[in-house]
């Protein structure tokens, strides 16, 4: 099993997006190595989500509210959240550009539905995250999802 089948839901089956090449050998070709450059790299984007998910869940409950004059409100963690989504969306983007630049029709919305797809897996997460550190870790923050 391929680790780009965790993307697969959103970015559709390798077949379908290679069928609208299917009378032109050309871009064809082109479009199967676009597609295999990505599943060959899925490592990388599996890695960002993974790192950026723990980095912002575990920065929000370290060293942001270890920092003097923090009021500890849950609205501090939803800002956490959408910076988390944010810059997972922006360096998937930019990582699977660097991987394979979107030379085809339909390349940039495969890029796109990666990245929202790799956005929702970071979201998820922050937020499992989040419950082992409101749960079992000592923090200063608002225990928002302690079990």
């Amino acid at each position: 099993m391929s680790l780009f089948n965790l993307y697969t839901w959103a970015t559709g089956s390798k077949a379908a997006f290679l069928n609208s090449f299917q009378n032109q050998d050309e871009q064809y070709e082109q479009a199967q190595a676009f597609w295999n450059g990505l599943e060959n790299n899925a490592i990388a984007f599996v890695g960002l989500f993974l790192a950026l998910g723990i980095a912002w869940a575990w920065f929000y409950y370290g060293p942001y509210n270890n920092m003097p004059g923090r009021h500890y409100r849950p609205t501090h963690w939803c800002i956490f959240l959408g910076i988390c989504a944010v810059s997972t969306f922006v360096f998937t983007l930019g990582a699977a550009y660097l991987i394979q630049a979107p030379k085809l029709d339909g390349a940039w919305s495969i890029e796109i539905k990666l990245s929202l797809a790799n956005t929702l897996y970071a979201v998820i997460i922050y937020i499992i995250t989040s419950i082992i550190y409101c749960s079992y870790l000592p923090t200063n923050a608002y225990r928002l999802l302690k079990l």
